[in-house]
């Protein structure tokens, strides 16, 4: 998987993140692939874009299939 700038958070986090989350970007500050959770608030549109795209190619490689 290329380099993204999104990072590896423990679920705990992640629900803390979702939980305070306001919606006002209109996308989740973070998503799973498999039980790991990243952390994407940092990232543009256009990495995002990619960077989901990578985790879908991932998860099929692995046999997972989705987020």
């Amino acid at each position: 998987m290329r380099f993204h700038k999104a990072v590896e958070i423990t679920a705990p986090e992640a629900a803390a993140l979702l939980e305070g989350h306001r919606g006002a970007s209109g996308r989740a500050p973070a998503l799973s692939l498999g039980g790991t959770w990243y952390d994407v608030r940092s990232l543009s549109a256009a990495e995002l874009a990619c960077f989901i795209d990578d985790l879908t190619r991932r998860g099929y490689a692995s046999g997972s299939g989705a987020l």
